[in-house]
């Protein structure tokens, strides 16, 4: 059985049958559609350049069926019984020999006054999506609070539809915090090229509603005016079952590195992952595309009586405005930075401890090759 319908509930699939797996499948997830390209969603979708029909991770539904999957979709588990090996749904009682875990996350919300506001919204599924482009098809301002990829992919793709866009962020520069100043001067010069407004060092305080359009303030400067508002201040992880459960201590469930947690049976994989990762020698938590895909590929396998590990560096892409940043990283710190422009694009270089923890490139992709191999080996920083 597998909660959740996103890139590990499918890689989990078709690792299981690749792998010789034969039991019966069950697949429950609270989305309204079959698994799709979560990354589309604030990159293509918002573009214009791909339609929903376009977003399923298989062409054909039947898929499903072909491989033995019983689907639930806008179906949650309600409850996990470790001892009798049932999973408690809203369609009832689901009994299973493995049980896969891979709930992901949901957007996280701004707790402030009048964040409800039917013009603010935040992309984490399709739906969100489909209500994005609706409130935005009358062409008025776009406001993004925050300056993760998700705000930063958002806001170029609106922008690209001729949207006037501002994005507002406690950074002073977008993903500072998260990736440094020579990160965050990058993107922000891609976003200002753009003809998209950044406000930085700006909390926002709450919401109100005009007329015709909707009023942010913040703690520090002026209010902003928009016809819609998009929150993109992180994601929160859905984990409330797996805590009923025992499994989950705080936001995460702790697995080794083939997935499986500390009851036999139950494997978890994506966002929700606390993972023991053999070649970083520590654990990581990531919520990363690909890198749920190949959790989901590491349990299926084993599900299937095989043996596997998440060995990869994780790693991830991202599309601002037509410009792609490559990614590769353990993602848990970095204490030195070293920038190589040039001509063409840069590389920037973390380390950690004296060896190399991540890179970052644009349009230097041999740089990103030669360095996911170098983090993989725990390759001395060079300065």
């Amino acid at each position: 059985m597998i909660i959740g319908g996103g890139a590990a509930a499918h890689a989990c699939i078709a690792a299981y049958r690749e792998h010789g797996g034969e039991l019966s499948i069950t697949l429950v997830s609270d989305d309204d559609r079959l698994p799709y390209f979560r990354p589309h969603l604030t990159k293509e979708l918002l573009t214009g350049d791909i339609s929903f029909d376009e977003i399923e991770l298989e062409d054909d539904d039947s898929w499903y069926a072909a491989q033995g999957v019983d689907v639930h979709l806008m179906c949650r588990a309600t409850g996990i019984d470790l001892p009798t090996r049932t999973v408690g749904t809203e369609h009832g009682p689901v009994p299973y020999a493995a049980l896969l875990l891979a709930t992901g996350s949901r957007a996280a919300s701004l707790p402030v006054p009048g964040a409800d506001d039917p013009a603010i919204v935040s992309v984490r599924h399709a739906a969100d999506a489909a209500r994005l482009l609706d409130l935005t098809a009358d062409a008025q301002p776009v406001l993004v609070i925050g300056s993760g990829f998700v705000g930063c992919e958002a806001a170029a793709s609106l922008r690209s539809r001729g949207l006037d866009v501002t994005m507002a962020t406690t950074e002073a520069a977008p993903q500072v915090d998260r990736l440094g100043p020579a990160t965050g001067r990058l993107i922000g010069g891609w976003l200002s090229d753009l003809g998209i407004g950044f406000r930085g060092g700006a909390r926002a305080a709450g919401f109100e509603r005009g007329t015709d359009s909707i009023r942010a303030n913040f703690a520090e400067g002026p209010a902003i005016e928009a016809g819609t508002v998009i929150v993109a201040t992180g994601a929160t992880t859905n984990v409330e079952v797996a805590q009923a459960a025992g499994l989950a201590a705080r936001d995460a469930v702790a697995v080794d590195g083939s997935m499986r947690t500390i009851v036999p049976g139950v494997f978890a994989a994506g966002d929700i992952a606390d993972a023991m990762h053999p070649v970083a020698g520590r654990r990581l938590r990531v919520e990363h595309w690909g890198d749920a895909e190949r959790m989901g590929t590491v349990a299926g396998t084993v599900m299937a009586g095989e043996q596997a590990a998440w060995t990869q560096v994780p790693g991830f892409w991202s599309n601002i405005g037509g410009r792609q940043l490559k990614y590769v990283a353990w993602g848990d710190g970095f204490d030195e930075v070293r920038v190589r422009p040039s001509a063409e694009g840069v590389t920037i270089w973390y380390g950690r401890d004296g060896l190399c923890a991540g890179i970052l490139t644009f349009e230097h992709d041999e740089d990103l090759a030669a360095g996911d191999a170098l983090i993989a080996a725990h390759a001395p920083f060079r300065r």
